[in-house]
């Protein structure tokens, strides 16, 4: 059996440099799938997602929510006009 060798202390890992898709797959990893939407409150959507509070993309846990999509589009939209 091959041990993986993970995060920090692998040779290619990127850190705070890691792209968008690394950041999200490494939220997944550590906070799970999400099931119910912070914002609205519901279990009931198909698909929810992980956004970034601060939009800086940090490898901090606490600077992400989970959204149902609708909710995660409205929040983006919400962000790109300066709310």
């Amino acid at each position: 059996r091959t041990r993986r060798i993970k995060n920090q202390f692998n040779p290619l890992w990127k850190g705070e440099k890691a792209g968008y898709t690394a950041k999200h797959t490494w939220v997944k990893r550590y906070l799970g799938k999400p099931s119910k939407c912070e914002h609205c409150g519901t279990e009931e959507k198909r698909k929810y997602e992980w956004a970034n509070k601060s939009r800086e993309y940090k490898r901090d846990l606490n600077d992400w929510i989970r959204l149902c999509t609708p909710c995660h589009r409205r929040y983006d939209n919400e962000a790109s006009k300066g709310f």
